[in-house]
């Protein structure tokens, strides 16, 4: 999307094949094509569906950046209104996904998730966006482009907030064993687990508008070692719960899981988005696409050795679907986990994220 066009589109024509490659993924789901439901078949439309939205999710990324760049004083701002709409996404599907399952079932619910990626098709043809000559892209073009992507994320300003990012997503999680402790020893109802998911995507959404109005201007490296110990902190919480001392607080256990979810969502969110901003101003034009990928792509690594690293040390204290003696002890060690990236804070610079938003 950043260097080859498509009849003359950088954007326009990869949402819209974006948008083509989902719709076909999620119809795929709900049984509209002559295909067998096989396992195999099933693995490949969820990878089309999901890859389609995950293709125009970094193209936007990269047509926000385009966009900023014309007023550099907008360039935060236009960044966090985006995640904050993707935030309002969220809480709308965690508010009807649950109720729409319930009255017309699995398929119909994948059919109608097909109409999204068309909503993006049309969205789409709005974008202003000038004529590019097609051209052929050789590999010297190709390297050219990954050393400018290098270039940024290896800045003294980027990159050693990326790795500190990186480190603190990477860090193990006993979200698994939770999961089950809410479920088989807690009992929560799918209905509630729902209305949990909808809790954080407010949190998301709250977390995004606070750190865009109180904290965009605060030093960089005073912020997130705030940030990473107030959640560190804060991370403890559920010990109160797996110990039953919610109980004998008064707190109901199904208000102390929504306070916490609340809380552990609006830290992430505080924590990633000046990383995202500052690839934002740094980056160069042409690969804007590509760094906001490359980036996503890291994250999403980093959650995937942060969910293995949990399920090794919660197999390692066996702790599984029905045994919960050692999960005050999985808790803590993946809490404390959490104060290693601090040792990465000297590296980062000490200046100002942006300026204030109006």
């Amino acid at each position: 999307a950043d260097s080859i066009p498509i009849f003359g589109s950088r954007r326009q024509a990869y949402l819209v094949l974006s948008g083509v490659v989902s719709v076909i993924g999620w119809l795929g789901l709900a049984g509209w094509w002559p295909v067998q439901a096989t396992k195999e078949a099933t693995l490949l439309f969820m990878m089309l569906g999901n890859l389609g939205i995950a293709f125009s999710d970094v193209v936007v990324d990269g047509l926000v950046v385009e966009k900023a760049r014309d007023n550099p004083n907008l360039m935060g701002g236009l960044q966090s209104f985006s995640w904050a709409c993707r935030g309002f996404g969220a809480i709308l599907s965690a508010y009807f996904s649950g109720a729409l399952l319930e009255m017309i079932g699995v398929q119909n619910v994948f059919a109608l998730t097909a109409i999204l990626p068309f909503f993006v098709i049309i969205a789409s043809v709005l974008i202003e966006e000038s004529k590019q000559e097609t051209v052929k892209y050789s590999w010297d073009e190709a390297k050219e482009t990954m050393g400018q992507v290098w270039e940024v994320v290896r800045s003294p300003a980027v990159f050693p907030s990326v790795a500190f990012i990186l480190a603190w997503q990477a860090t193990p999680t006993a979200g698994s064993a939770m999961f089950y402790f809410y479920t088989n020893e807690l009992h929560f109802a799918p209905e509630f687990l729902g209305r949990s998911q909808l809790v954080g995507s407010l949190a998301s959404l709250a977390g995004i508008v606070l750190y865009n109005r109180v904290f965009a201007t605060v030093p960089l490296k005073d912020y997130l070692f705030r940030v990473q110990g107030i959640a560190v902190l804060l991370g403890f919480l559920p010990l109160l719960l797996v110990t039953r001392t919610n109980l004998a607080l008064n707190i109901p256990d199904q208000a102390f899981v929504l306070g916490d979810d609340v809380i552990q969502t609006v830290a992430g969110e505080l924590a990633h988005m000046p990383i995202l901003v500052l690839a934002a101003q740094l980056c160069p034009p042409g690969i804007e696409a590509t760094l906001f990928a490359l980036l996503m792509s890291l994250l999403n690594l980093a959650s995937f050795v942060s969910s293995n690293l949990g399920a090794f040390i919660t197999h390692l204290l066996e702790v599984n679907e029905s045994d919960f003696h050692n999960l005050s002890l999985l808790i803590f060690l993946c809490n404390v986990s959490g104060l290693l990236p601090l040792v990465l804070l000297p590296m980062l610079r000490d200046s100002k994220q942006r300026a204030p938003q109006a």
